[in-house]
């Protein structure tokens, strides 16, 4: 089996990726974020309905969970510094997380057979991180050297089984671009995540060089022992 390092969600080409920061959010203006419809499924200006018939059809067979009730997922409190008191004392607040590893961590497909299915890549840590009653959650994750959040990731699903999508803007520090969006789905269990899978979707990017994926392609990864298991990586000074 072949490790290949491929940094910051796995979206770009073989060179060597620079530091960059990332924003991420599901809006269409600075003030609406895009929830899902009213049957919890992705709207089509998040994902592109072909690229969803795509993905869940026979060759990949990636599972997007729709609903508006999915798990509550919950695997640690994280406590995040927040001021002092009169004696100098740190106060803390508290949020909740799921925390996760994906190991082994295996390409299933890639649209622009950039790697082959069987790939695998670095071991990937990731959170869900204070998920609200409009099922909205930060995602947290660490690969090697990368780490990189997003603000504002919704979760459809229906019992155990669960959707999470949201939608990136980064810039590297050598000026390129891009938009993309993740989906992740799988299915809450006492181990982890069961059947734990992630797509990557290049949605837009300003790269000269051509180190990045192609605009509208797109790779799916899944863990290869079948479960993501729980773990616990994230503290409250990694918390934006």
């Amino acid at each position: 089996m072949k490790m290949r390092r491929l940094s910051i969600f796995k979206a770009f080409a073989l060179s060597a990726a620079v530091a960059f920061v990332a924003t991420s959010c599901l809006k269409e203006s600075d003030d609406t974020l895009i929830l899902p419809v009213p049957d919890g499924t992705i709207p089509t200006n998040v994902i592109p309905a072909e690229v969803l018939e795509t993905i869940t059809g026979s060759t990949i067979g990636m599972h997007i969970y729709e609903g508006v009730k999915p798990p509550v997922m919950f695997t640690d409190t994280i406590y995040i510094p927040n001021g002092t008191d009169d004696n100098g004392n740190t106060i803390y607040r508290t949020v909740s997380s799921a925390q996760f590893v994906c190991s082994p961590e295996l390409l299933v497909y890639s649209s622009d057979n950039k790697y082959q299915p069987g790939d695998r890549f670095d071991d990937t840590y990731f959170a869900f991180v204070g998920q609200s009653n409009a099922n909205i959650v930060q995602y947290y994750e660490r690969e090697g050297s990368s780490f990189s959040y997003a603000k504002d990731a919704q979760i459809t699903g229906d019992g155990d089984n669960f959707t999470i999508y949201f939608y990136e803007d980064g810039i590297f520090n050598d000026g390129k671009t891009f938009s993309k969006a993740t989906i992740i789905s799988g299915t809450w269990s006492e181990d982890g995540i069961k059947d734990y899978e992630i797509c990557f979707l290049m949605l837009d990017k300003q790269d000269s060089n051509g180190d990045l994926m192609h605009v509208n392609h797109y790779r799916v990864c899944r863990d290869g022992d079948g479960v993501a298991s729980k773990c616990h990586w994230l503290n409250g000074e990694m918390i934006k």
